[in-house]
């Protein structure tokens, strides 16, 4: 018990170095952020690939690794995000273990977007969106401080991904018509998810971080913490169109605002 108790201690509190990265030359620090983000860029690469040579389609295996992202974020960020402790210290350390799973989010999201740029797919927003996180993640892995923060949007917005991704393997697959009970509770879990997590929780936690923090939190990372979450809110309009369409025939006056499927 104790050394398991002195394992959790150390990946939760230990910093990841004992001077910040700003500290050293920038000739140490950024080849060391470049060679970590590539090395996370090409894992997820590697197993983007590995699911191509197994015959999952493109589209499907890039649902799948954004399944997989939620899950690691979501696990990660309760296991060593610190949320209670130290998400509103402005002077705290980042652990190794948060800049470790940044650095592999960044990854993620540096795949993404050149997944977006590679097949062309025009969505300017998610892309934007992504943008944004990778910036902010690189900020905090760059000035050492604040992984509290991203992580906490970590936890709030990528726990959407898995029933988000879920339900359009299942539209794929055509489970919509043969499992419908299904579909329809995956479906409704992720609005649930949505509207809770990016708005309720999302909103009033930018709003914390501008208006109440002070000058515990800088003005750099309180912008970039806030565009993650204006960035995200441009889904919400489909978001709430999708309910209106679906499950909101009580609400037939609504649904004059959105077009038919």
């Amino acid at each position: 018990m104790e050394r398991v108790k002195a394992i959790k201690e150390f990946i939760g509190t230990h910093p990841f170095i004992h001077k910040l990265p700003l500290d050293y030359p920038p000739y140490v620090t950024c080849p060391a952020m470049v060679c970590g983000t590539i090395i996370a860029v090409s894992l997820w690469r590697v197993a983007y690939y590995i699911m191509i040579r197994n015959k999952v389609k493109e589209d499907i295996a890039h649902r799948y690794l954004a399944m997989a992202k939620g899950i690691i974020a979501v696990c990660a960020t309760i296991l060593v995000g610190n949320l209670n402790e130290r998400a509103f210290d402005g002077d705290y350390v980042n652990t190794w273990s948060q800049s470790v799973m940044l650095v592999c989010s960044s990854g993620f999201f540096a795949h993404d977007s050149l997944y977006f740029a590679y097949y062309s797919i025009d969505d300017v927003i998610n892309l934007a969106h992504h943008v944004v996180t990778f910036v902010s993640i690189m900020y905090s892995v760059l000035i050492g401080k604040y992984a509290s923060l991203i992580m906490f949007y970590h936890w709030a917005y990528e726990s959407t991904s898995f029933p988000l991704h879920l339900r359009y393997i299942m539209r794929a697959w055509k489970m919509n018509r043969t499992h419908p009970e299904l579909f329809t509770i995956t479906e409704l879990s992720f609005i649930l998810l949505y509207a809770f997590e990016r708005f309720v929780i999302g909103m009033h936690f930018s709003y914390h971080i501008l208006c109440i923090s002070g000058e515990i939190i800088p003005f750099i990372p309180k912008i970039l913490c806030v565009a993650i979450n204006i960035s995200s809110a441009a889904f919400y309009n489909s978001v709430f169109a999708l309910f209106v369409r679906r499950y909101g025939d009580e609400f037939e006056f609504l649904k004059n605002f959105f077009p038919p499927v």
